[in-house]
């Protein structure tokens, strides 16, 4: 009868955990959708007709006072963005506000609007919860958000002229597609009525990691101009980079000579044999410095100093077009005429280069990647070089 009763008892007592509180992930605000930390860089790729052009976009700096410098290896100036609890803005080199990028909230159909000159743009939160693929890294949260510039006639085009974006931003990764359209179409030969471009890789902290591409070509080796020259000098210019012999090759030319940075993924970590064929050429041999192999033999003959036959996929094609759209790019409208401090013109040649300077380098292995530096002395002393290397370490890191 006791038994009898425990088990009534137990069958009318509820007796299971309680359910746990449903959690709700905060709501998305505009820093979520613009990652900005000195580092951060994308490459994107034009879609379309014809051979696709390819532009990188790097933060090259942020200021005590919160202020991102963004600065591609296609553009002639750097633009500014400062995110607040007003959402993204964009800002002159003084800090003025110029226009919100990005307004709060982050909500379907919160519109916005702002002048740039005689430009006035439209933009609205389009659709929410969308996702997206970059790198076969599928993207969750994705925000569309649709722009609309009023472009009056005479700037640049001689018609007035609308110009509609279509921008698709993820959270921790940034704007991973646009597309623009002008209507009517712009009638200036060879200014496309359409154009889009998509996000094929990047480096961005905290944002979902990619995978290690096989074989590490050079649309995936994200090295920048900007990086080479806070480390050697503003003197250098970015000739291009290009795939060779299984290793993507950047290229940086100045006064005496020539840096150039070769990366390659080997089925395993790299030995020193393999090594020493990506860094060395000619009769110079390797000795080891630590966890780098170097060049031990000082020689005067230039690094590869014949620039590689194919096309080099980031090289410039020249300045852009008037009002031309880049990935990641300000709204348009005059936008600041500024020059970046202390960055060259990255694609320009160096004019009346001296003969070559002897040369150094080294090489390291992280993972299955090997990358080689090599530089003639007077464009970057060693030491300067050597700054580049936790550059070169994170660039191929998974």
């Amino acid at each position: 009868m006791k038994r009898f009763f425990f088990v009534a008892l137990l069958a009318a007592c509820d007796c299971s955990e309680p359910a746990s509180p449903v959690v709700e992930a905060p709501p998305l605000t505009p820093a979520d959708l613009f990652p900005m930390h000195a580092g951060d860089r994308w490459a994107n790729e034009s879609e379309g007709e014809g051979d696709p052009e390819r532009s990188l976009l790097v933060v090259t700096a942020v200021t005590p006072e919160g202020v991102g410098v963004f600065f591609g290896d296609d553009r002639t100036s750097a633009e500014r963005y400062r995110v607040s609890v007003q959402g993204v803005e964009l800002v002159a080199p003084d800090g003025t506000v110029l226009a919100p990028y990005l307004d709060a909230p982050v909500a379907l159909a919160h519109e916005w609007s702002y002048e740039l000159g005689d430009t006035r743009c439209v933009a609205t939160y389009a659709t929410v919860g969308e996702t997206a693929e970059v790198a076969s890294t599928r993207l969750e949260g994705c925000v569309e958000v649709r722009r609309r510039c009023e472009l009056p006639a005479g700037k640049p085009f001689p018609n007035a002229t609308a110009q509609i974006h279509e921008e698709l931003w993820c959270p921790n990764v940034g704007r991973v597609r646009e597309s623009v359209r002008f209507r009517p179409a712009p009638t200036i030969e060879g200014f496309p009525a359409e154009k889009t471009w998509a996000l094929r890789y990047y480096r961005v902290q905290d944002a979902p990691a990619l995978a290690l591409p096989e074989p590490l070509d050079c649309a995936h080796f994200l090295i920048a101009a900007t990086d080479v020259q806070a480390a050697c000098g503003p003197a250098l210019r970015f000739v291009g980079a290009a795939d060779v012999d299984g290793s993507c090759r950047a290229r940086f030319t100045g006064s005496g000579g020539v840096l150039e940075v070769r990366a390659r993924r080997f089925d395993a970590a790299p030995d020193a044999t393999a090594l020493d064929a990506l860094l060395l050429e000619g009769d110079e041999r390797a000795e080891v410095a630590g966890e780098l192999r170097v060049i031990a033999t000082a020689v005067d003959a230039a690094p590869n100093e014949a620039a590689p036959n194919e096309a080099a996929p980031n090289d410039a094609t020249g300045g852009p077009t008037p009002n031309e759209v880049r990935p990641n790019s300000a709204p348009e409208g005059p936008t600041p005429n500024e020059a970046a401090p202390n960055e060259a013109a990255p694609n320009e040649a160096a004019p009346n280069e001296a003969a070559p300077s002897r040369t150094h380098g080294f090489a390291l292995v992280e993972g299955p990647v090997g990358v080689a530096l090599r530089a003639h002395e007077a464009v970057c002393p060693a030491e300067r070089a050597r700054r580049l290397e936790p550059l070169l370490r994170s660039l191929v890191r998974r």
